[in-house]
């Protein structure tokens, strides 16, 4: 069988599409037909590809980290670019770059450096987006914690190397930035303008192709003097399209959010969709949004109890997709309550992880897998596998963020927190930012069963062979079961209980020597992988059956020979009797006058007949007799003529007798037993003879 990985080898087609060289201008791609190869595809899942990663370049002496992001190039190289201190001490915008393995690419990067003046600089906003070869932008906030913040970018190559000069973009706060896979980008942010009496915010959005040049104007996505907003939050698809999502609400001791607009647009800014408005009918938090290149939106949102991490806080999904108006809204976490901080990232696959803050017990990051399945127009979010426990430290983890290759595997970049002595200011010195890698393509593989074989006539419950497996995860637990599918035709045979394959039937070789199972293993990430076996039946020598000789029979005492069993019957799989034998002895009460003997019937075809110690069935010699005298079992030493058929014959053949005229009339028992040329002797079976 092949293994599962298939879809990884339709992913990375998928992906070559939208693999450019550098210098390149974006241009528009249709993925439609594509798209209808996805459907009804068996789901992957991805697991942890080693510990988590500290991500300042001296991890023996952390300062102050804040705010990571992460985002990953084609092949799954990724940026963390975070508020912090360098290894030098420099307080500033630090990214750091690291191969797919998470082996960093040389050291820290100071994107940004906060004036000497100020050791306590104010917290920064930072993001970052990469594109399919690796160049990437980061974007962040300068000044102080008012709305005129000032909000910068800067690009750079592969190699970490600055592009251009630093851009300036607008007065605001908490920038947002996405990247297709060429190196365009968009950025969103915040804004207010006053003219002395009324205060306008503003949310706006501004496109830039990949030399830095701006596309267009800046597009004005919402304003009011009176409602309020949330942060927007931008993604990207490969294409160049790119989606926003906003919380709008009303504002009284605080803002009140309930409402989530959406919006997609071209990177010539030009508007392709207005989605309607979704009323949640609760107040709610913006955290992430996600676009495909098949049109697919999805909007992580959590609601908003104004108490951080309560039990009545939830990180929800809002998915939009093409050919339906209406947007459907999955609750993410399962297992805990208190959940906040979700972050999402999606391939052109449709799939979808979503990760988070889960604050009781913990605080912890969260994640869980997705696939959007069913047809266009109807889809839902599919979760795949269980809930993931990203973050391993002890200490307090928040501050989440995802990035999702083209190949389905991901990044998560956290902040963990210890909340020890602080420097006097406030901060704590024990901030670390972290990332761990997943792959999806680490599922089990070589799966096997040490015994393909099984004798007929086991009984039930009967170990066939162990289960056996490779996993590229180190620590994992593997589970086996018996799976629908290619392959699963007598699945209802058999049985696994723990790692052994048992009987769940008896087998007969002459009825069905090969059976058909599927079994699939799964590792404790719920990564699985399916192969089909062909079990096969062997052949045992199944021992002689003598049927119909029992119960009683009538000798009437100086008459004619009884026949003991004129309806036995003889079965066997083996047709060699050559060396068995047939052996008819009185058990109880015999006489050394009663005699054991076969009844001469002729040489005609189906006919039993005796001369001198021979006996023949149908003219054949099949054997040689001794006994039946004195007390002395009557035995015939078959030879190679001998059949089932006329061994059957035979046994019918054989009678009882007395030379007395008067014998006496104890019951007398008679048993019979047969062997094969194989080695296989029958039950030995009885039947009574009385006296009339």
């Amino acid at each position: 069988m092949k293994r599962l990985d298939w879809l990884q080898q339709l992913r990375k087609q998928l992906f070559s599409a939208f693999s450019r060289p550098h210098g390149r201008r974006r241009h528009k791609i249709s993925t439609a037909k594509v798209v209808q190869r996805l459907e009804c595809r068996t789901l992957l899942t991805a697991a942890p590809a080693g510990n988590s990663v500290q991500i300042s370049q001296d991890p023996s002496n952390p300062r102050l980290q804040f705010n990571p992001d992460v985002a990953t190039d084609s092949s799954g190289d990724y940026i963390v670019a975070w508020d912090g201190y360098s290894k030098t001490g420099v307080r500033g915008v630090i990214a750091r770059r690291f191969d797919t393995d998470g082996h960093a690419f040389g050291g820290e990067l100071v994107v940004f450096r906060a004036p000497a003046a100020q050791p306590f600089y104010p917290e920064m906003t930072v993001k970052v987006a990469m594109d399919a070869a690796g160049d990437f932008v980061a974007v962040w906030t300068e000044g102080t914690l008012s709305e005129s913040q000032g909000i910068f970018a800067q690009r750079y190559n592969s190699s970490g190397s600055k592009q251009g000069d630093v851009i300036r973009i607008q007065d605001g706060s908490i920038p947002d930035v996405a990247m297709d896979a060429a190196g365009d980008f968009v950025l969103t942010w915040k804004s207010q303008s006053s003219d002395g009496t009324n205060t306008v915010k503003m949310l706006s959005a501004r496109a830039y192709d990949v030399t830095g040049v701006q596309h267009g104007g800046d597009v004005l996505l919402a304003s009011s003097t009176t409602a309020a907003f949330t942060t927007p939050v931008v993604a990207m698809n490969a294409g160049g399209e790119f989606a926003v999502a906003w919380g709008e609400g009303y504002t009284t001791s605080y803002d009140h959010i309930t409402t989530i607009q959406s919006r997609i647009y071209d990177l010539d800014v030009e508007l392709l969709k207005a989605r309607d408005p979704f009323v949640s009918g609760a107040e709610l938090q913006m955290s992430s949004i996600a676009i495909d290149s098949n049109g697919d939106e999805i909007v992580v949102w959590n609601n908003d109890t104004h108490q951080y991490g309560s039990q009545g806080e939830d990180v929800y999904a809002l998915l939009y997709q093409p050919g339906s108006d209406q947007p459907s809204n999955t609750r993410v976490n399962t297992t805990r309550r208190g959940e906040v901080q979700g972050q999402v990232a999606m391939d052109d696959a449709r799939d979808v992880t979503v990760v988070w803050t889960s604050v009781r017990p913990g605080p912890d990051i969260l994640g869980q897998q997705f696939q959007l399945t069913g047809n266009a127009g109807a889809r839902q979010l599919t979760p795949v596998g269980k809930e993931l426990m990203v973050s391993q430290e002890r200490q307090q983890q928040s501050q989440p963020s995802v990035a999702m290759d083209p190949q389905g595997d991901f990044r998560v970049a956290w902040l963990s927190s210890y909340y020890g002595n602080g420097d006097g200011y406030g901060h704590n010195l024990s901030n670390k930012d972290f990332a761990r890698r997943y792959d999806s393509d680490l599922t089990p593989d070589n799966l096997s069963v040490s015994s393909t074989s099984i004798a007929e006539n086991k009984p039930i419950g009967t170990t066939v062979g162990s289960l056996h497996a490779h996993d590229p995860n180190s620590g994992v637990t593997l589970s086996y079961a018996l799976v629908a599918g290619e392959g699963a035709t007598d699945n209802a045979s058999f049985q696994i209980s723990g790692a052994k394959l048992l009987t769940a039937a008896s087998f007969d070789f002459e009825t069905k020597s090969s059976y058909s199972i599927r079994i699939r293993v799964t590792d404790s990430y719920g990564m699985a992988y399916e192969q089909s076996f062909v079990i096969s039946v062997t052949n045992v020598n199944d021992s002689p059956v003598i049927g119909g000789f029992s119960g009683t029979a009538y000798y009437s005492a100086g008459g004619d020979p009884l026949g003991i069993a004129r309806s036995a019957t003889v079965t066997d799989d083996s047709a060699d009797f050559h060396g068995g034998k047939l052996t008819v002895k009185l058990t109880t009460n015999a006489q050394g006058t009663d005699v054991l003997s076969i009844a001469s019937q002729g040489i005609a075809a189906g006919q039993i007949s005796t001369y001198n110690d021979k006996v023949r069935y149908a003219g054949v010699v099949i054997g040689t007799f001794t006994g039946g005298t004195n007390k002395v079992g009557l035995s015939v030493l078959l030879n190679a003529k001998a059949t089932a058929e006329a061994v059957q014959a035979l046994l019918r053949s054989i009678t009882f007798s007395s030379t007395l005229a008067d014998p006496t009339t104890l019951p007398r028992t008679v048993q019979a037993m047969l062997s094969d040329g194989d080695g296989g002797t029958s039950s030995p079976v009885s039947k009574t003879i009385a006296f009339v």
